[in-house]
């Protein structure tokens, strides 16, 4: 876990967030250990704090060694295009026991678009979703 991701990773996520009208403004939080993105959006003002974890497999694990800088409102971008959640299920309600949200890039942009309290009506559902498909899978 750490700062071990290609360059062209973190330039796509930047110019990504910063084409989002939401964005008021977007700043490399200055860190030895981790890629942490500070966000203040326009509406809803809100600040929050995006971390990019390089992550193969984002398990658990993982989770509970987030930078202690990422708290309630926070977002943990899976920012490898390869990699996945390991206990997806568990993972998200966990987090969203804490209000800090965890996704892929199709779920950081539907964050950007939503309140906090929205996300979090969001994942939930999402959350439904993942249960409901696994009951039809076993």
């Amino acid at each position: 876990m750490g700062k071990n991701l290609h360059y062209s990773i973190i330039n796509f996520i930047k110019e990504q967030l910063l084409k989002c009208d939401k964005i008021m403004s977007l700043e490399l939080i200055p860190d030895d250990n981790f890629y942490i993105i500070q966000i203040i959006r326009k509406y809803p003002y809100e600040k929050f704090k995006i971390y990019l974890s390089d992550e193969y497999i984002y398990t658990l694990t993982d989770y509970y060694n987030k930078p202690s800088e990422i708290c309630k409102g926070d977002f943990i971008y899976i920012a490898r295009p390869e990699a996945n959640l390991s206990n997806e299920i568990e993972l998200l309600e966990i987090s969203l026991q804490e209000g800090i949200y965890v996704g892929k890039f199709g779920r950081l942009l539907a964050f950007m678009n939503r309140t906090l309290e929205d996300a979090h009506k969001n994942t939930m559902a999402y959350i439904k979703k993942l249960k409901e498909e696994n009951k039809y899978k076993n």
